[in-house]
């Protein structure tokens, strides 16, 4: 990032690149405060230098929405992420497995803010597009699961989610080298 820096100058769409790269680790690291400090700089770059409707816009919004949600303020990252999801519907069309992850990521922040509802129809929306991209027992509906399980949890609906639980496991045990999908940070 800094011989980026140095060479293209500080705000070249190539250290708006570095830094959501270097946001990423920090985020991965638990460096939430410095993860957030700079993707908010990498937004203002890539906003100025790319549009605010750009792919690699919604990319650091993810990021950025990932930082907020890790820092327990879901009030800040919901509409973060909304905006990334909107960018991404209109970018790649409702169905892509992109809009699938950023579905994902908000349906757990609107979870965390007691907003059920509007949390289990887009985990419905994401497992479906998943399930149609990579098919009905792909490892890749394991987060989703898991995360539907848990929020039928929260709304008192046990039997529900004892179904999506065992639906995971038999995935698991068709597919026992998967782990959890490790879904691209900035996507959701």
């Amino acid at each position: 990032m800094r011989i980026r820096e140095a060479a293209l100058g500080s705000k070249h769409a190539d250290v708006a690149a570095s830094l959501d790269k270097l946001g990423a680790v920090y985020n991965f690291q638990g460096k939430v405060l410095e993860a957030e400090r700079l993707l908010k700089r990498a937004l203002a770059i890539q906003e100025r230098v790319r549009g605010s409707e750009h792919p690699e816009v919604a990319i650091t919004l993810g990021l950025l929405g990932a930082s907020y949600e890790a820092q327990g303020r879901p009030a800040q990252a919901a509409p973060v992420v909304e905006r990334a999801l909107a960018i991404w519907e209109r970018f790649l069309g409702p169905n892509d497995v992109r809009v699938a992850a950023t579905l994902s990521r908000l349906a757990r922040i609107y979870g965390a803010e007691g907003k059920y509802g509007s949390a289990e129809t887009l985990l419905r929306r994401s497992l479906a597009i998943l399930e149609e991209s990579r098919g009905p027992n792909s490892p890749e509906l394991l987060m989703d699961l898991e995360s539907y399980a848990i929020l039928l949890r929260k709304m008192d609906r046990n039997p529900e989610a004892i179904d999506i639980e065992v639906r995971a496991e038999a995935i698991r045990v068709k597919h026992p080298t998967a782990s959890l999908p490790k879904r691209a940070a900035g996507s959701h």
